[in-house]
């Protein structure tokens, strides 16, 4: 069930459900779930494990050079407390260089420990921006070509234009491809998609993909339509054992989401895999923009003769530790809810439930009914 709540003054939605009450009474537990902190303190350990091997005895090697660039960066939304490199290295924009000089044949290791404090990413919009968009400034216009996995197709535009159709607030028009791509993008690992990441196109004709894949075809969405979109990668907290194939270590996995350009606006976020619309969760911890050259480490190796060496056996471990957690995070609107009828064993009864936004922004969530085991729902019907 999803809702969006678009209108700036009061304005409520009212679900009714039709429940059959089997038990006496049912308890409500404490959320302590990670990723529902307003704000987390994060220690990242990055391990890194590598052999110099020469193909000749001969070889001789003047430098080995590691070009990281899965740093997590600084923003309004995430902070960095300490930064520290276990060996020598130079930093340069959003990587950094690890080198050995005079390096001999064995195995090297180096460390990259952060402490960072990420917090909600919650962008407010607080009025109507008319869609299509008017007037793009020239900054943003590299944000809405076709461009490597985010490829538009006469497929994908149509299928953009079919989702929206004659909606003219650009926030609605966002709201609505995402939800599409949560509910009809399943997310799988395919056996041909192990390998590598699948363009746009590939994953609408397909209608399956992971994180960056799904990402990808929402960026896709949206540009086709002159929206400025970007993919951008980092990692997160995750307890679903469906996402357990991206896990590195303890829940925690690499991922990537989308960030939306609103005019007057910003960059707001949206995660199409976990249906977070307009913000996503503190455990989204972000390294940067998603393209063909970030992320990942790049290994180099200065030779003094034409004897061959290489590089093999590379590992990469990872610890994270939540150090400190703050606050809870929840979409702000009210809840009332009230029952219709009087409630006994075995009754069936009809719960009314009533949801308010008094703010002056926008607010999309999604709703989830428990199943627990002191109800059952026989039948259930919105009314907006």
């Amino acid at each position: 069930m999803n809702i969006i709540n678009s209108n700036l003054m009061k304005h409520c939605l009212t679900f009714t459900f039709i429940f059959l009450v089997i038990l006496a009474n049912s308890t409500a537990q404490e959320d302590k779930q990670v990723y529902g902190a307003e704000r987390l303190e994060v220690g990242v350990n990055m391990s890194y494990t590598f052999n110099l091997v020469k193909q000749n005895e001969e070889a001789e090697i003047s430098k080995i050079s590691v070009l990281n660039k899965d740093l997590f960066q600084e923003d309004k939304h995430q902070k960095l407390k300490s930064f520290v490199v276990s060996h020598k290295y130079t930093k340069e924009n959003d990587s950094i260089s690890v080198i050995w000089e005079e390096p001999e044949e064995g195995t090297y290791n180096y460390n990259v420990k952060t402490e960072l404090i990420s917090n909600v990413r919650f962008q407010k919009v607080e009025k109507k921006i008319d869609f299509p968009i008017k007037d793009l400034n020239p900054e943003y216009v590299k944000y809405i070509q076709s461009v490597g996995n985010i490829d538009i197709t006469p497929e994908i535009r149509r299928k953009a234009r079919e989702i929206v159709g004659d909606e003219t607030d650009l926030y609605r028009v966002v709201d609505d491809l995402s939800v599409w791509v949560y509910h009809n993008i399943n997310y799988t690992y395919l056996p041909i998609a192990l390998d590598k990441a699948h363009k746009a196109s590939w994953v609408l004709e397909k209608k399956a993909g992971v994180c960056d894949e799904k990402a990808y075809l929402l960026a896709a969405l949206l540009r086709s339509l002159n929206i400025p979109a970007r993919v951008v990668e980092g990692m997160i907290y995750a307890e679903n054992e469906a996402y357990s194939q991206s896990w590195i270590t303890d829940n925690w996995g690499l991922h990537a989401w989308v960030e939306v350009y609103f005019p007057g606006v910003g960059w707001v976020s949206y995660d199409p895999t976990s249906n977070e619309r307009g913000y996503v969760d503190a455990t989204h911890l972000k390294f940067g923009e998603l393209t063909k050259n970030s992320g990942g480490q790049r290994y180099g190796l200065a030779r003094k003769n034409a004897f061959e060496a290489s590089i093999t056996n590379i590992t990469t471990d990872i610890e994270v530790d939540i150090i400190s957690k703050l606050g809870h995070f929840q979409t702000p609107y009210e809840i009332e809810m009230t029952t219709l009828d009087k409630v006994d064993f075995g009754s069936y009864n009809v719960i009314e439930i009533t949801l308010t936004n008094n703010n002056d922004y926008y607010i999309s969530d999604h709703l989830f009914l428990a199943n627990m085991n002191a109800i059952k729902m026989i039948n259930s019907n919105v009314i907006v």
